[in-house]
């Protein structure tokens, strides 16, 4: 079971994020997308595709993408559409990107959103308990009062962490949770660097 993996830190890892899932449809799987920051880019997927020999639809064809622009659109997708939508594609992994932002809406109380948001990682929780790979995608958000209830809901329901945060020689990549607590089974599943710690570099 590859369980949830949650890819956290500065705005690099959208592109490291989309760059697993790439891996993963190359791979031949089928995947859910979930995107909470509208940050899904086919013309990336493209780029990438080429570089690799491939065909840009065969793997555009493969990854099947849901967008959500209130934290309601989020939660109904997440908890009504997802589990479905899994089951009868079938689909081989989900990736979710940005959950938490939707619920910085401050027009939603706080209780109703951390509500909300608690149901959506369990959600997730869920799936990957059932052997689904789960890939959470979270970028750093502008700092606020919510924030840090989004990113420790988080935390405490994946089996790993990785986090992207600034350097002197770039970007480094950090293992915040032992990578040993996970079996990495599935191309979803980000390469663990040596030693839990590695130096990433953004590419222009």
């Amino acid at each position: 079971m590859a369980g949830l993996v949650l890819l956290q830190g500065m705005p690099f890892v959208m592109r490291l994020g989309l760059t697993i899932a790439v891996r993963s449809l190359l791979a031949g799987d089928r995947l859910c997308w979930v995107d909470g920051v509208n940050a899904f880019d086919p013309y990336a997927v493209a780029r990438l595709a080429k570089r690799a020999g491939r065909n840009p639809r065969e793997l555009l064809a493969r990854v099947y993408v849901s967008r959500a622009f209130t934290c309601h659109q989020l939660h109904a997708l997440v908890i009504k559409r997802l589990p479905q939508a899994v089951r009868e594609l079938p689909a081989d992994g989900v990736v979710a990107v940005g959950p938490a932002a939707t619920f910085h809406d401050h027009e939603v109380p706080v209780p109703e959103a951390a509500a909300l948001f608690d149901e959506v990682v369990q959600g997730l929780a869920g799936l990957a308990a059932q052997g689904v790979p789960v890939l959470v995608i979270n970028p750093y958000l502008p700092q606020d009062y919510r924030e840090p209830r989004f990113a420790r809901a988080l935390s405490r329901a994946a089996g790993v962490v990785l986090a992207v945060d600034p350097a002197e020689d770039g970007l480094a990549l950090r293992v915040a949770h032992p990578l040993s607590t996970v079996r990495m089974t599935s191309p979803l599943t980000p390469p663990s660097p040596p030693g839990g710690r590695g130096r990433l570099v953004a590419a222009s």
